[in-house]
Formats: structure tokens, sequence, C-alpha cells
């Protein structure tokens, strides 16, 4: 999904179903393109393993969604309500041209 290129909540539901919720947090961030990818990660701190490894790419990113709390994953792919703010958040930081931490 790439914010440039008329992105769908479709694509957003894609890309949280795939996401394992219960062995890993997850963090949702924008590359500088536009692209809108997620990270796993096992770490107890996964802020700041993120930070140090996609520093040099990163746009904007979504807080920390720990396991096993429905931000991503099957249940939460099927949260509409839950979804359209997710892709309104996206799709408003986005336009906004804003960097750094967003916190929903």
């Amino acid at each position: 999904m790439n914010l440039n290129q008329n992105p769908s909540i479709i694509e957003l539901i894609s890309i949280i179903k795939s996401c394992d919720d219960n062995n890993f947090n997850h963090i949702i961030w924008v590359s500088k393109v536009g692209n809108v990818l997620v990270e796993k990660f096992t770490t107890n701190n996964p802020a700041s393993a993120f930070e140090k490894s996609f520093k040099n790419k990163l746009k904007f990113w979504l807080g920390v969604f720990h396991r096993g709390n429905g931000y991503v994953g099957e249940h939460a792919a099927n949260d509409d309500k839950y979804l359209n703010v997710l892709f309104k958040n996206l799709m408003d930081n986005w336009k906004n041209d804003f960097q750094g931490h967003v916190e929903i």
C-alpha cells in the first residue's frame, strides 16, 4: 500500500490481516516515499529497536501494537470502525507531511 497511489482500505485490511497478533508486537510505519509497512518484534522494547533500524527510511510511525491486544491480525481486520480510524490517521498524517511518532 502506498499513500501516493490512491490507497484503499482494502489494502490496509490485507496488511492488518497478515499480522500475527498472538506472537509479536507490531509497528505500522510509513516510509518517506509513502509505503505503509508493518514490522514485527519479539523484543521487550520494539520502539527503540525499530527507530535504530529504520531511521533513514522513516516518515512517521504509529504506536507499538502489543501482541494479544487485537490491533492487528484477523480480529482487527474485521473491525470496520477501527480500520476506518486507522486509515484516516494514515492519510491525514501523510497529507499533513507529519514526521515522527503518531500515537493513535
